[in-house]
């Protein structure tokens, strides 16, 4: 019995590894842009964090969160006027 129940589980992870790594999925693409004021990427924040960065179009203001794991909550980083920036040759 015991040796029945291990082989049935060694053939269900063959099973499993060949379902991985035979599975065929599409990759992630960025989403077009198409009538849309925004562009949101994502980055490094430090060494462990990573942020969101909402950039808006029509006013060229740059706003990024990030996710505080001791506070448990968004946490909203300075923003920056882009546009501004450039004039400025930053």
């Amino acid at each position: 019995m015991k040796k029945a129940v291990i082989a049935a589980l060694a053939a269900l992870n063959v099973g499993l590894l060949v379902w991985v790594l035979t599975m065929h999925s599409e990759p992630a693409h960025a989403q077009v842009r198409g009538g849309s004021d925004y562009l949101q990427v994502s980055g490094r924040v430090g060494q462990n964090s990573e942020a969101i960065y909402i950039l808006d179009l029509k006013t060229r203001n740059l706003k990024a969160w990030y996710y505080s794991t001791s506070d448990r909550k968004l946490v909203e980083l300075r923003g920056r006027d882009i546009e501004a920036d450039f004039k400025r040759g930053r």
